[in-house]
């Protein structure tokens, strides 16, 4: 359905064939992006975590770029997973189940992950070697900037920024591990 609307967006810009297909491209994006952030933001209001989910939606969709990860195989796979994933973690903290010193070990440990493994290629699109050390050296600048705020949000007492920051790197540390899992080489030795 998306595609469609994409296509006849596209059909009624333009007429050259390879500006349609990057318009295309580009207005389907913007209505996955514009889908899971309503799904998100609606998730937010019910669990009472509004700004919450929003914070993590907007580090999610800075930081998951650059450090890869697993990709569903479709569009609405994609979605659903995201918004699930943002919804376990509006549960585990709205239940307060790991206490904070669990959550700081968590999120170093994931820190290492995306340090160590990103950027996660996936073979279908791979990327170049200068794309993959800009991928590594942007996620790498972006977890600098993120633990900085981590820093400022514990000694200002902003928990919600806080948190937001711990369950994004543990999310997209797992993205990660997920996708080197589901991309490896396998070897069969007979």
């Amino acid at each position: 359905m998306i595609g469609e609307w994409s296509r006849k967006i596209s059909n009624q810009i333009c007429e050259n064939q390879n500006e349609k297909e990057i318009i295309q491209y580009g207005l389907n994006q913007l209505f996955w992006i514009l889908l899971n952030f309503f799904a998100i933001a609606i998730s937010g209001v019910l669990w009472h975590e509004f700004c919450f989910s929003i914070l993590a939606f907007l580090e999610i969709y800075f930081l998951r770029p650059y450090a890869g990860g697993y990709h569903a195989d479709t569009e609405i796979k994609c979605c659903m997973i995201f918004v699930g994933i943002v919804n376990i973690a509006m549960l585990v903290r709205k239940i307060n189940v790991i206490s904070l010193d669990c959550m700081f070990v968590i999120y170093l440990c994931f820190i290492c992950v995306i340090v160590l493994f990103s950027p996660v290629d996936n073979p279908i699109h791979p990327l170049s070697k200068v794309d993959s050390r800009f991928y590594a050296k942007r996620s790498r600048q972006l977890i600098f900037w993120y633990s900085f705020l981590l820093v400022i949000s514990i000694a200002l007492r902003i928990m919600v920024l806080r948190d937001s920051i711990i369950y994004t790197v543990l999310i997209v540390g797992i993205s990660a591990l997920a996708g080197k899992w589901k991309y490896r080489k396998r070897v069969f030795v007979l």
